[in-house]
């Protein structure tokens, strides 16, 4: 779970649970839309639009299946619309569990 407290800060929650190997917790800060205007090349005058484009990314640390909270600065993922945490086995392998702060609008 990823919530916003009334001070600003993020707090990050696992519940504890079953694993066989360890996992690593990342935060991920994106941009909803990012919009960049090609000025030269094969789509040079043209205008591209992406969705959900990854502005940083950090290790929280490691989940071995204990329960654990995080506080985190939202500093670590500022200049960005929106913030997620995934919890990603072996540190590049199965994504098994995310959670995400939509941006306010």
């Amino acid at each position: 779970m990823l919530t916003r407290n009334p001070g600003g800060k993020l707090a990050v929650h696992i519940d504890a649970g079953q694993t066989k190997e360890p996992a690593t917790i990342w935060l991920i800060g994106y941009d909803t839309e990012h919009t960049t205007q090609v000025l030269r090349g094969e789509n040079g005058g043209q205008t591209l639009k992406d969705y959900q484009v990854v502005r940083n990314c950090e290790s929280l640390g490691t989940w071995r299946g204990e329960a654990i909270d995080i506080a985190v600065d939202p500093s670590q993922a500022a200049g960005t619309d929106g913030i997620a945490v995934l919890l990603q086995l072996g540190g590049a392998g199965r994504i098994i569990g995310a959670a995400q702060l939509k941006p306010v609008s």
